[in-house]
């Protein structure tokens, strides 16, 4: 369920920004999934999960800053 609401986010992106601009945010997509789940559905986080998430928000804050 929360994964849908994430692919539901990125669309609605994709239309207001473009392709070339949201096609970045699917990459925020598990960490859309993983939030969901811990303020949700209170499913505990491990630190694998949080450095995985940093991963990404880091590496799409560091290509959209190329853009």
């Amino acid at each position: 369920f929360a994964s849908a609401g994430g692919y539901y986010l990125y669309l609605f992106a994709m239309d207001r920004l473009g392709v070339s601009t949201s096609s970045l945010f699917i990459n925020l997509i598990p960490v859309v999934t993983l939030l969901f789940g811990v303020f949700v559905m209170g499913d505990p986080i491990s630190w694998g999960q949080l450095g995985g998430g940093a991963l990404i928000i880091t590496s799409v804050i560091a290509v959209a800053r190329d853009k």
